[in-house]
């Protein structure tokens, strides 16, 4: 089993970058294709909704969804590499479009076991459920990275407050 969890590569200007593995970036890039199609479809109902002149703000979440994913397909690349690339992604700008797009990556991955148990053997069913360990390995140490960046945040801004 290879270790396919979080990289710490540096740090940028004020945060952690973290380098994700070529096949964790191609299930993140399958769901931010799912997001914006997803995105899109609550802006085309939005548009045509008879009082939409009365709700601008149903126009601003799906929007500024779209920009997010948009943000996170430029950071990791919005095709396949061949071979595949890892991702350097900086947390602070990407955390939580990183984990939404792991979530649906994680429904896409399931996906496939399910698909991979119903049409082969068992030894592609143990690789295939291999994998999806590793997503899951990646997102627990994740909320972790993200989770220790929280907590250094607040303690510079208590230095802050406290300066």
């Amino acid at each position: 089993m290879q270790d396919h969890s979080i990289t710490v590569e540096g740090t940028t200007s004020d945060g952690a970058q973290v380098i994700v593995h070529p096949q964790i970036v191609d299930w993140l890039r399958r769901a931010l294709y799912a997001e914006i199609g997803s995105a899109a479809e609550t802006l085309d109902t939005a548009a045509f909704a008879g009082d939409r002149e009365d709700h601008p703000e149903r126009f601003r979440g799906p929007a500024e969804a779209l920009r997010e994913s948009y943000a996170l397909l430029d950071a990791i690349g919005w095709a396949k590499t061949d071979p595949p690339t890892t991702a350097p992604i900086d947390l602070n700008e990407d955390c939580w479009t990183l984990m939404r797009a792991l979530d649906g990556a994680l429904e896409f991955a399931d996906e496939e076991v399910y698909e991979v148990s119903r049409d082969t053997d068992g030894q592609l069913l143990a690789c295939e459920q291999e994998r999806v360990r590793e997503l899951y390995d990646f997102m627990d140490d994740l909320r972790g990275r993200i989770d220790m960046l929280a907590v250094t945040e607040d303690d510079a801004a208590l230095l802050d407050v406290a300066a």
